[in-house]
């Protein structure tokens, strides 16, 4: 593929926000804006992923060059620095010294915020967030090895999201990336955290990255995608390697996604509706080790690590039903704020009781039960004193309180 600087990309560039220090933050548009499947290309919300920036920008500069691999169904937008003073700094925080995959829950940052509007404006019915990850770790280094998977795919992992690991969606696309990438010569799997005790597992189910956020916040699918950091060895083969590989599944998702256009339309269209919301979790242990692929450094053949316990799954705990809506006295204005940057309703009721009503829907219901239910474990509030004053409004019998729910 020709060598393309960032300037010779050639699509319709849309400023989305600013970062801390004014830099632009782009979206770039590729196919018909009619359209009717939005894939979203997330990258670059780690200043120093550089190799997954620049495979970002060949991937938009390939979509530019062959609008024929979107097609009548497809439409892509690709933020490809999503932190433009990080890339500048090679920094993999922002300005602020911020994570900003850290922040999807807070939104403490401009780059963050700016990223959720778009969101929430243009609507994705699949993201796919772009990173690349270290394949040398300390305790792996130590052994003389190194993680082999040139790429890897990972999902939302938290149970009350109703499109996460395990989802036949997920399984089928997994699947589908493996046989293509591995046909081309690539190794590819789970994206897997090898504890220095030997221990394996998956994602957090946490509420902090984009993975769980956005699929909690705006109900579509998110996908992970983790291209090895290229060696700095051997650099140059290297690096073309794993951009190889980035773009080889950046266009196996969008043939996949055109072959599950119907179910990922419907899903955005008619989106699950838990009656029940798990609001803690606890991982199962499999009942198998998982063998995860390494390079040994002195010899450079690739072996098998058995990882024993592996901890794949994220089981859902201590499930509520869900409110008409929850009542957050004014006093708590961490909580209250936390909820307006995530741009969910309040109202005021008249007289007003001294707290806002926060309506429960089926889209946003899932994310306030772990925010705002006293039980649950994934609230940032959960240690702290200051929720016990929320109560759960499960029945209105004053009609100024049921206006000002409406």
């Amino acid at each position: 593929m020709p060598n393309h600087t960032p300037s010779s990309i050639n699509t319709r560039p849309e400023e989305i926000g600013l970062s801390v220090l004014g830099r632009p933050i782009l979206v770039h548009y590729h196919g018909s804006p009619e359209a009717p499947l939005r894939l979203f290309f997330l990258c670059g919300q780690h200043g120093d992923e550089r190799a997954i920036h620049r495979a970002a920008q060949l991937f938009s500069q390939s979509l530019h060059d062959s609008p024929e691999l979107l097609g009548d169904l497809l439409q892509v937008a690709i933020i490809t620095s999503a932190n433009p003073d990080g890339l500048a700094l090679r920094s993999r925080l922002n300005d602020q010294g911020v994570d900003l995959n850290r922040d999807h829950l807070h939104l403490r940052t401009p780059e963050t915020q700016a990223i959720h509007r778009f969101v929430a404006q243009w609507r994705p019915h699949l993201t796919i967030d772009m990173h690349n990850f270290p394949s040398r770790r300390l305790h792996l280094l130590a052994r003389g090895l190194r993680l082999a998977w040139d790429l890897c795919i990972d999902f939302p992992t938290n149970p009350a999201i109703p499109v996460r690991d395990g989802h036949p969606l997920f399984a089928s696309l997994a699947q589908a990336l493996e046989l293509r990438l591995t046909e081309a010569g690539f190794r590819y799997g789970r994206y897997t955290m090898v504890e220095p005790n030997g221990s394996s597992r998956h994602g957090t189910p946490q509420l902090l990255d984009a993975r769980n956020v956005l699929s909690l916040r705006y109900g579509s699918p998110v996908v992970l995608l983790e291209a090895r950091n290229p060696s700095k060895r051997n650099a140059p083969h290297d690096h073309r390697h794993i951009r190889q590989a980035t773009l080889l599944a950046c266009h196996e998702l969008l043939r996949w996604a055109t072959n599950h256009a119907e179910t990922l339309l419907t899903l955005q269209s008619h989106p699950p509706t838990p009656s029940r919301v798990p609001i803690r979790s606890r991982r199962r242990i499999a009942p198998q080790p998982l063998n995860v692929p390494v390079v040994s450094l002195s010899h450079g053949q690739t072996q098998l690590l058995p990882c024993n316990p592996h901890r794949p799954l994220v089981e859902g705990r201590r499930s509520v039903s869900l409110p008409l809506a929850y009542a957050v006295p004014n006093s708590e204005t961490g909580v209250l704020d936390l909820l307006r940057r995530q741009g969910l309703s309040l109202t005021t009721p008249s007289p007003s009781p001294g707290f806002q009503l926060v309506p429960v829907t089926p889209a946003t219901g899932p994310l306030l039960a772990l925010l705002l239910e006293a039980k649950s474990n994934f609230s940032p509030y959960r240690r702290s004193p200051l929720r016990d004053p929320i109560r759960r409004i499960t029945s209105f019998t004053d009609s100024q309180s049921i206006e000002a729910l409406s």
